[in-house]
């Protein structure tokens, strides 16, 4: 085993989630943060701490920021480790919450970006095929929890 792939495997083992941040040229993330998939016909008799999602927000990150310079070359921008503050964790935990909520009503209708400074839910699949049966007995894309773009911007700027 080479032992890049060794330090990996360390860095998986303590817990830790790495993630990748590509940054444009004017500094701001490309896209927002994703995090695994979750079924809504699961979720709606799921609690807070025992999802996915909880699960992953209470570890420390290691995230590895790339910014593309002015000639459209992506660099090394900073590696720095992060954990996601308290109040934050508050928000997400908010977000999931009134999606598990809305998941039992309407699976169609989850929570947007302009909805909170730090999650929503869009998304996530390998094309409009994948999809999954929501509560109501719909067939929709699979979707996940994402950090919102600004809210990486926020948290890039801070380290």
């Amino acid at each position: 085993m080479a032992a890049g792939s060794q330090t990996v495997i360390e860095v998986e083992k303590a817990g830790i989630e790495i993630k990748t941040i590509r940054l444009k040229a004017n500094s701001q993330p490309r896209e927002s943060m994703s995090f695994p998939g979750f079924r809504t016909i699961e979720i709606i008799d799921q609690e807070w701490d025992e999802s996915s999602f909880a699960e992953k927000l209470e570890r420390k990150f290691l995230l590895v920021i790339f910014q593309t310079r002015e000639d459209g070359v992506e660099v090394l921008h900073k590696v720095a480790y992060w954990n996601m503050p308290y109040q934050d964790r508050m928000e997400a935990k908010r977000v999931w919450e009134e999606t598990k909520k809305r998941a039992a009503i309407d699976a169609k209708n989850l929570p947007r970006a302009t909805e909170s400074h730090v999650a929503h839910v869009r998304p996530k699949a390998r094309d409009g095929e994948d999809k999954e049966l929501t509560p109501q007995g719909e067939m929709v894309v699979k979707k996940c929890f994402w950090l919102n773009s600004s809210y990486i911007a926020q948290v890039v700027e801070s380290l």
